[in-house]
C-alpha cells in the first residue's frame, strides 16, 4: 500500500492542501492506489509520502520510517537537512529564489534586508534564512531576521520600531507580507510607501495587496509529478 503521512500542525495550511491536492491527482493519474494518515503507517505499506513542515515531527516521523526499512518521499516547500535520515525530497530551488531576489533588490539599489515572520520550527522557513546569510556578501549593509514563533503581531512589533533601517522585506509568506503591509498601512503608511514588500509563497490572500506585495509564485503540479516519478523509479 502507498501511503500519504501529513503533518497533523500543517494539514489546514493552504500550502499543505496545494501539495496534497497535486500528489492525489498525480496518484491518479497512474492508477496508484493510496490512503492518507497522520499517524500510524500500516504494517503493508510498501511506500510512504510525506507531506510536512515542522522541523522535529518530519524528523521524527522519517526515523521511524527508517527504522522499518522505509525510504520515504518528503514533499516540502524547502528542506533544511535533516541529519541521519534516509529519504527522498522534493522541494523547491529555495537557494537559488533567494540568490535572484537578492540580485533583483541589488540592482533596483537596495541594501538593507529584513527576512520577516521566520518560524524557527518549520523546515521552510529554516531554510530561507539559510538561504539569505549564504548569498549574502558586502552588497548588503544590513540584514536582520524577525521570527514568527506563534505569533504575527509579535513579529510586528518586534519590526516596527526599527522599520526606518530597511528599504526591503523579504517576508516568508503571503500570510506574513499581508499581516505586515495592513499594519504599517495603519501605523507606518509613508515607511510602507518606500518599501518592497517580498513574499516567498503566493496565495490567494494577497491579491488585494497587489499594489503592495510582490510574490513569488509555487508551481505545484511539478511537485506531485516529481514525487510520483521518483517513486515508480524506485519500485
Amino acid at each position: 500500500m502507498v501511503c500519504i503521512l501529513i503533518d497533523p500542525t500543517y494539514a489546514d495550511s493552504v500550502w499543505c492542501k496545494h501539495f496534497l491536492d497535486c500528489l492525489r491527482n498525480e496518484l491518479r493519474k497512474n492508477r496508484i492506489t493510496f490512503c492518507e494518515i497522520f499517524e500510524t503507517v500500516p504494517d503493508n505499506a510498501k511506500a510512504v509520502f510525506i507531506i510536512a513542515s515542522d522541523y522535529e515531527w518530519t524528523k521524527e516521523a522519517i526515523y521511524q520510517l527508517n527504522q522499518n526499512e522505509i525510504h520515504p518521499i518528503l514533499i516540502c516547500n524547502h528542506l533544511e537537512n535533516l541529519e541521519g535520515c534516509e529519504y527522498s525530497c522534493v522541494s523547491s530551488d529555495l537557494n537559488g529564489s533567494i540568490k535572484s531576489l537578492l540580485d533583483e533588490i541589488n540592482a533596483d539599489g537596495r541594501y538593507k534586508v529584513a527576512l520577516y515572520g521566520v518560524n524557527t520550527n518549520s523546515i521552510s522557513d529554516i531554510g530561507k534564512a539559510d538561504a539569505l546569510f549564504s548569498w549574502k556578501d558586502n552588497r548588503f549593509r544590513h540584514v536582520k531576521v524577525f521570527h514568527n514563533d506563534g505569533s504575527l503581531q509579535g513579529c510586528y512589533e518586534s519590526f516596527l520600531p526599527l522599520v526606518k533601517d530597511f528599504d526591503t522585506v523579504i517576508c516568508t509568506n503571503d500570510f506574513a507580507a499581508v499581516s505586515l503591509v495592513k499594519n504599517l498601512k495603519r501605523d507606518a503608511p509613508d515607511a510602507l510607501k518606500r518599501m518592497t514588500v517580498l513574499s516567498m509563497a503566493r496565495s490567494v490572500i494577497s491579491e488585494y495587496y497587489r499594489d503592495s506585495i510582490t510574490s513569488i509564485d509555487i508551481d505545484y503540479e511539478q511537485y506531485g509529478k516529481a514525487a510520483v516519478f521518483i517513486y515508480k523509479s524506485q519500485e
